[in-house]
This record gives C-alpha cells, sequence and structure tokens, in this order.
C-alpha cells in the first residue's frame, strides 16, 4: 500500500528515518477510536473506559510482527496516520496518538517513553482503503563515530 505519509514527507524527515534500523509497519482498519478520558466510579476512583480498540491495535501488531518489544534502552521513531471518511476537530489526535502509543507498550515496544520522534497526521481515506491507522515503529540507531545531533547542535551521549 502507497502511503500518504511517506510521500508528502520533508527531506529532513527522510533523512531522520534513515538513521534506522528497520522500520515495521501494520494497517488497523475501522474507524480510529481516542483514547477516553478516566471516568469516576461511585466508589469516588478513578477508571478509564474500554473501548476495546487498544487490544484491537496490539492484536493486529502481534498478528504482523509478533510480540517482540523494541528493549527500553532503544529509541522509537512513531509514525501515525489516521484515516477518516470526513476529516474534523474531533476526535482529537492527542486522544488518538494516546490510544495507539498505550496499545503498543510491552507489545512493539517496552515503554512508550522510548519514543523520541512523533508524527501523526490525520488525513481523508480514499474509498479502496477505507478508515483506519497506519501505523510505523522505527527502532533508532546512532551511526558508529558520530553524535546525535538536534536542530544542527551536537547532544551529548
Amino acid at each position: 500500500m502507497k502511503s500518504a505519509l511517506r510521500d508528502g514527507m520533508p527531506a529532513a524527515e527522510a533523512q531522520d528515518l534513515a538513521m534506522t534500523e528497520r522500520v515495521l509497519s501494520v494497517w488497523v482498519p475501522g474507524r480510529p477510536v481516542p483514547k477516553p478520558r478516566p471516568s469516576r466510579a461511585k466508589a469516588g476512583h478513578y477508571y478509564t473506559p474500554d473501548t476495546g480498540y487498544e487490544e484491537l491495535v496490539a492484536g493486529r501488531w502481534i498478528e504482523a510482527h509478533g510480540k517482540d518489544p523494541i528493549p527500553a534502552d532503544v529509541p522509537v521513531s512513531l509514525t501515525l496516520g489516521f484515516f477518516f471518511k470526513r476529516v474534523s476537530r474531533r476526535p482529537d489526535i492527542v486522544n488518538l496518538i494516546m490510544a495507539v502509543c498505550d496499545a503498543l507498550q510491552g507489545v512493539a515496544y517496552e515503554d512508550d517513553g522510548q519514543i523520541v520522534h512523533l508524527q501523526a497526521q490525520k488525513l481523508q481515506s480514499s474509498p479502496p482503503q477505507g478508515e483506519g491507522c497506519e501505523i510505523w515503529v522505527a527502532r533508532l540507531f546512532k551511526p558508529e563515530g558520530t553524535s546525535w545531533t538536534r536542530h544542527g547542535r551536537i547532544l551529548e551521549g
């Protein structure tokens, strides 16, 4: 499947992704569901309602790549495309991202704190593709003899 995200990727971002060991991807069909806000139970404690979407995302990842999370000491790049029949302000993209990040924790990577690069977009889907979420997880590495850079500045490490 040709990706709308990769086709329009700026050259600088494409160069950043060149510093990856491997990129794994998966398509999750169906309308993306945002992470719900915590609710308060009658007893006074808080809980997050279960939508089943996180289990769907994790299940699709395991089907495609197995359960072999990237070790906790390895930085990760996460790219997400949320495809809808009609793009609008709702659902909130931040809650869509949270649902996917939580679903992939322990499945694609050990901890969502490993994510050092994140790109996400809400896009209009084309009829054959339909609604869904396209996910790319990249294991980043520092090439031998180089330093991590950010905005042209060399970082220690």
